[in-house]
């Protein structure tokens, strides 16, 4: 294509349920398949990709450094869950203001203050132990969510808006990059941390991330999606349907069970094993590994069996692989290769629960208003998903670190076990009800 890149997204608003016309719907775009909008695709998935690793490259490290500083293991998961709960919070706050506060702008001052955060963070070793080092922490922890959460934001839409007739692919590649992203970040982490001490990991990605933003300004500098304020009336009749609540909470739960062992793994592999940040970098993607295998083979399973099924038997596997980790190693010595097995059985039945839900609730969105333009009910969809999983982020550190303080490791992978089946046992049996 020639000349400027000139997107329009024009998402009406629906105040009833009465259904729009055509010229009423009215969606201008041009961008196609061309160099300037995919490379615009590659550094908005390369954002997300170096975003992504930021989030997951402390488990190795991270935890043991602050236990030196005196910090206990309840306030550990606190510091890991501040990011995901300000992505919580502000993620549905900037796309309800996205109209007014542009896009671009909101992409470039993500990627700029999510690297910045993240650099100063690298720092933090040189606080004083106990309050001040938590402090320090949970600012900057904070501020690099809310980063997170423009980039998330403003990228979903920049894509959209680039590929519209390409909407559920291109989130599917966006979930891959952080898939990408959460399978290299320990590995990353434990290597710079092996070989250039404490701060080397905070350096290298608070600076990538910031380099990042420059080819995605200079390629994104014509692109200039304008959307019309999405009114709240298209959301409540969806978020208060008891299906899509369920479903929101099975994926807030399996995410929660991934995020659990950031804040309690690293501790037990040292104490258990006497592992080393490198060797626990390796362990942590084993559960990233098996997410990826699960995202490729997702669309063949979905077009043999029901989303719902699919949610039910990844919440039945997270369960088992917690047992694995809970009950057996209780009874045994604890064997590395359990471990490593039973997370990755949890990885690939969180990311069937988490892959799938979208699915899901658009299905039952779809179905419940069969008026709503395909773009709305996407909308609201992707903000129940991001809600949900940013909960389950931000949940299963707090949780982890808690019943850690509590009880020990192998208890704690139990009592998870025991509210994940439970689960799954309520979905089975509402669906049950629901089919009847």
């Amino acid at each position: 294509m020639e000349g400027n890149v000139n997107t329009q997204i024009v998402l009406r608003s629906i105040e009833d349920g009465t259904p729009l016309a055509a010229s009423q719907r009215e969606i201008k775009w041009t961008p196609h398949w061309n160099a300037r909008s995919v490379t615009a695709l590659g550094c908005c998935w390369l954002a997300y990709v170096v975003v992504s690793t930021e989030s997951s490259v402390l488990g190795p490290f991270f935890p043991s450094e602050a236990g030196d500083h005196g910090v206990s293991s309840a306030l550990i998961g606190l510091i890991f869950s501040a990011s995901p709960f300000c992505v919580l919070v502000f993620t549905p706050l900037f796309g309800y203001n996205l109209a007014k506060l542009g896009v671009k702008r909101i992409l470039m001052c993500g990627t700029l203050l999510a690297g910045g955060s993240y650099f100063i963070l690298g720092f933090i070793d040189y606080m004083p132990p106990g309050a001040s080092f938590v402090s320090y922490g949970l600012l900057l922890q904070v501020t690099q969510g809310i980063g997170c959460a423009m980039v998330s934001t403003s990228g979903s839409v920049l894509v959209t808006s680039l590929f519209q007739n390409h909407y559920a692919a291109m989130m599917g590649l966006m979930e891959l990059a952080g898939c990408v992203g959460c399978t290299i970040g320990p590995v990353i982490g434990g290597l710079l941390y092996e070989f250039g001490g404490f701060k080397l990991p905070f350096l290298v990605l608070g600076a990538s991330t910031v380099l990042v933003s420059i080819p995605l300004l200079l390629v994104t500098q014509d692109i200039d999606p304008e959307i019309e304020q999405l009114s709240p009336k298209a959301i409540f009749k969806i978020i208060g349907n008891c299906s899509v609540i369920l479903v929101a909470l099975s994926n807030a739960l399996a995410t929660g069970s991934i995020y659990f062992f950031t804040p309690t793994l690293s501790p037990f592999l040292m104490k258990q094993f006497n592992l080393s940040p490198l060797y626990i970098g390796l362990v942590f993607i084993a559960d990233s590994i098996t997410y990826m295998i699960a995202s490729v083979i997702i669309g063949p399973l979905l077009s043999h069996f029901s989303t719902r099924l699919l949610i039910i038997v990844g919440l039945l596997t997270c369960g088992v692989g917690f047992f694995c980790i809970g009950p057996i190693e209780l009874i045994a010595t604890p064997q590395l290769w359990i471990i490593i097995f039973s997370i990755a059985i949890i990885g690939f039945g969180g990311a069937l629960v988490i892959m799938v839900s979208y699915a899901d609730i658009m299905t039952t969105a779809k179905s419940l208003n069969t008026s709503y333009n395909t773009e709305s009910l996407s909308a609201i969809t992707s903000g129940i998903m991001f809600s949900s999983f940013s909960f389950g982020e931000l949940l299963g550190p707090i949780v982890g670190g808690a019943l850690n303080e509590i009880f020990d490791f192998q208890t704690s992978s139990m009592v998870i076990g025991v509210v994940i089946l439970a689960q799954a046992v309520l979905m089975a049996i509402f669906s049950v009800c629901k089919c009847q």
